[in-house]
């Protein structure tokens, strides 16, 4: 097991109480009331591309999309199918996802592809996965907004 999944499933039981919530809430109403507010996601395949405890999965499931959660670290995972049944978890790298090309209508990836050790890889990997015409939502961390606290 490499560093990164070892780090993330030592922090799994700790990991929405180490989190800021208040920027995590933020990037949940960027992404699914400004970014796909007005898109329909019922009946829509949408990949959480790095899961962590399922916050991002929860509201596409509430939004009626058909959600698969993947995170490099099963601790993650397995956190995110209790809380979210409905949800296909799976374990796998954003550096080889672990689907099959076009598959999913939408794909976020919040604040994860900046740990990945490649990040091009990483951002090829989520458009070979989605779907053509399809949507792509990433976020990182807003530098000048890091850069003074």
């Amino acid at each position: 097991m490499k560093s990164k999944e070892l780090f993330y499933n030592s922090i799994g039981e700790k990991f929405e109480h180490i989190m800021n919530m208040y920027d995590t809430n933020r990037r949940i109403e960027v992404i699914f009331d400004d970014f796909l507010g007005n898109v329909e996601l019922t009946k829509k395949t949408l990949l959480d591309a790095g899961c962590g405890v399922g916050l991002f999965t929860k509201r596409a499931i509430e939004r009626g999309a058909i959600v698969t959660s993947v995170d490099i670290a099963e601790k993650l995972a397995k956190i995110t199918k209790r809380k979210h049944p409905k949800a296909n978890v799976t374990v796998g790298s954003l550096l080889d996802l672990p689907f099959n090309d076009n598959l999913f209508h939408i794909v976020i990836s919040s604040d994860v592809i900046e740990h990945t050790d490649d990040p091009f890889k990483a951002t090829d990997e989520l458009v070979r996965v989605l779907k053509p015409g399809g949507l792509l939502c990433v976020t990182v961390p807003n530098r000048s907004f890091w850069y003074f606290r």
